[in-house]
């Protein structure tokens, strides 16, 4: 079955306790947009750590950071999630592998 590109766009702040949980659970997305606004913690360096993520800084409140990674998501379909919504194994196999 083919695919097509899925994105997610995650906005955060601080996030270093939960976001490798997070993104664990989202390592099956083709792209994830990370939206930082400026964390002191080691979010950032911790979602380097990552192939298919990266992070994007953003000074502006949460929905202009959610837009923000929109604008810059380039899957087909866009799944927006939170730092703290974990992605369950079971969703995670009803999403079909994109083919090469």
């Amino acid at each position: 079955m083919n695919r097509q590109k899925l994105s997610v766009v995650v906005p955060v702040y601080n996030e270093e306790r939960q976001i490798g949980r997070f993104l664990d659970a989202v390592r099956w997305a083709d792209e994830v947009i990370v939206v930082d606004t400026n964390s002191t913690d080691k979010t950032s360096a911790i979602v380097a750590s990552y192939h298919n993520a990266r992070v994007l800084q953003c000074e502006d409140y949460i929905f202009a950071k959610v837009n923000f990674g929109l604008e810059h998501a380039t899957g087909d379909w866009i799944l927006k999630l939170d730092a703290d919504e974990i992605v369950s194994p079971g969703l995670a196999a009803e999403i079909p592998p994109r083919d090469p």
